[in-house]
């Protein structure tokens, strides 16, 4: 039962931290992409509109995988987890001091 528990407290610890920008900017594409496939598709079903075949097979993918990017976008987190320290410096690592004897 503790394991569920630590799993619940990383979760929500992960979903109150700050996400970075990238993904803040992709958890919108993926909002607009999900809330457009369901805005054509009420549309269409409430004009009476009867949609082709490929878009009733292919609607409940585009509004699941919006969804779901969402959703893992926003378990992103902004500079490390816990305490963490991230080295974002990439470019200025020293080859000469990381060489083997």
């Amino acid at each position: 039962m503790r394991d569920i528990s630590d799993m619940l407290k990383t979760a929500r610890a992960r979903w109150e931290k700050t996400m970075p920008d990238f993904f803040r900017k992709l958890t919108y594409v993926f909002a607009l992409i999900g809330g457009t496939a369901i805005a054509a598709h009420v549309a269409m079903t409430t004009f009476g509109i009867t949609p082709h075949e490929w878009w009733l097979d292919i609607s409940p993918y585009i509004i699941g995988g919006s969804a779901g990017g969402a959703f893992v976008c926003k378990f992103t987190v902004n500079g490390g987890f816990r305490g963490e320290k991230i080295d974002h410096d990439v470019f200025g690592y020293d080859k000469e001091t990381h060489m083997e004897d």
